[in-house]
């Protein structure tokens, strides 16, 4: 679901699918659930930091639950991916983790003020580093 959020390359997005043998033991993600396609061979580098980034997001949402204060720390989440994907990140952390404590360092002066502009209801917090100097 966070995939197809994050790799905008259609008006609904892009799913990604895990094609797991029997045991569980072995996975591979896969464009389709018709082939066995490998992502690695056939996606650019950013659209596979826009696949892992919506994986850790997932695995955030499953194992985050049992936290009393949920909390999120991300280092520069668009180093490598396009603007139309990091809009897509944006709308999920905006929607999917209201109630999560997000931490976001990043020197992408753009996505700065994309948050600004996108997270206004919600407490807001900025450091520069040489704020700390």
């Amino acid at each position: 679901m966070y995939t197809a959020k994050n790799l905008q390359q259609k008006f609904c997005g892009k799913s990604i699918f895990i094609l797991t043998d029997d045991k569980m033991e072995k996975f591979q993600l896969i464009h389709s659930a018709k082939d066995n396609h490998d992502i690695l061979y056939n996606m650019s580098s950013g659209q596979l930091a826009a696949v892992l980034l919506s994986f850790l997001l997932c695995m955030n949402q499953v194992y985050a639950q049992q936290q009393s204060l949920p909390v999120m720390l991300i280092d520069d989440p668009i180093q490598i991916i396009d603007d139309v994907n990091m809009v897509g990140l944006v709308d999920i952390l905006r929607f999917e983790f209201k109630d999560t404590q997000i931490f976001i360092s990043t020197h992408e002066q753009k996505f700065e003020w994309y948050l600004k502009h996108e997270i206004l209801g919600r407490n807001w917090l900025q450091y520069g580093m040489q704020s700390f100097g």
